[in-house]
């Protein structure tokens, strides 16, 4: 419903009309598909028939999280990050030779001076979920924010600071990568 109001927005006075389609899922295959532009590593992706059986969602989303790649739907909330925190930078999310868009001059500003100071993590705590709080155990400063997470692998958000050194609610975080 949100990315169908939000083209619905763009559409002008085109004559395009966007609908769900309640009888199509999308399919994960490591044969079968079309290949995620984000990453090689990725499973291949396609739109099939609701009753077609494909790969585990949830070995997907480790997949992903352990990859660093974000899921807007599952991870974010809107508007909440620039392009280079979640490193669009490097996963072909970003063109430097579009002309213009939403957001150009910021992330063409960042990719230029090099001003990244958050990025994404993958990490290991107990029990994560959206939106906790991630701190310094030395002097309790907010430095990011847990994402999405299968089990207790998470994506996470972090500014530059000292990556062995973090706790959320309580318990020690371990960045994987």
């Amino acid at each position: 419903e949100i990315i169908i109001k939000k083209f619905s927005v763009y559409k002008l006075k085109s004559n395009v009309n966007f609908y769900y389609d309640e009888s199509k899922k999308i399919l994960i295959s490591d044969s079968e598909g079309f290949q995620d532009s984000r990453s090689k590593d990725l499973w291949k992706r396609s739109i099939v028939q609701k009753e077609y059986e494909g790969r585990d969602f949830d070995e997907y989303h480790l997949r992903r999280i352990n990859l660093k790649i974000p899921d807007f739907h599952m991870d974010l909330s809107q508007g909440d990050f620039l392009p280079h925190d979640l490193g669009m930078n490097n996963l072909n999310a970003i063109d430097y030779k579009k002309g213009c868009y939403v957001g150009q001059e910021v992330t063409a500003r960042v990719e230029y001076r090099g001003s990244v100071r958050k990025k994404l993590y993958a990490i290991n705590v107990a029990n994560p979920k959206i939106g906790y709080t991630i701190i310094t155990r030395s002097d309790s400063r907010e430095v990011g924010k847990v994402l999405g997470s299968i089990g207790n692998i998470a994506l996470s958000i972090i500014k530059d600071c000292d990556l062995d050194e973090l706790t959320s609610e309580g318990q020690d975080v371990k960045v994987i990568s």
